[in-house]
């Protein structure tokens, strides 16, 4: 079961040189509600994307990973994603931090996507997002 789902879409935008106007890219996000905690103490963020737009785009990804006082963030994810309109699975992983490592137990996710096309852009942000580190 998927616990946070956010959805950005805009309307079509004129065309400075003749053709069809073409829409921003659609873009839908999930985090699935438990992730994994590896030994090493750093965690992975998992969920899945779907997207609409023409074929590949360009995408920018960021997470971060929030237990207590504890912190990490996953440095900027850069690169083309399939944007066919199916859901596609997602990982992302979150260095353990350097004072305290994750725990076991309830800590929350924020995850912030960009998705640029010859189309347009589009940004999704899920904030603190309730998950369980297993």
């Amino acid at each position: 079961m998927k616990l946070a789902v956010a959805t950005a879409a805009t309307l079509a935008g004129t065309a400075i040189l003749a053709g069809p106007a073409m829409a921003d890219p659609t873009l839908k996000l999930t985090v699935d509600n438990k992730q994994h905690l590896k030994d090493d103490g750093s965690a992975q963020i998992t969920g899945t994307y779907t997207c609409t737009a023409v074929g590949r785009v360009n995408s920018a990804r960021f997470g971060y990973l929030r237990q207590g006082e504890v912190q990490g963030d996953a440095p900027g994810g850069r690169g083309m994603l399939t944007c066919d309109g199916a859901a596609h699975p997602y990982t992302s992983d979150i260095a353990a931090p350097v004072t305290f490592p994750y725990q076991l137990g309830p800590a929350t996710v924020d995850v912030t996507w960009d998705l640029y096309s010859a189309d347009g852009s589009t940004e999704v942000r899920l904030t603190d997002i309730p998950v369980t580190l297993t």
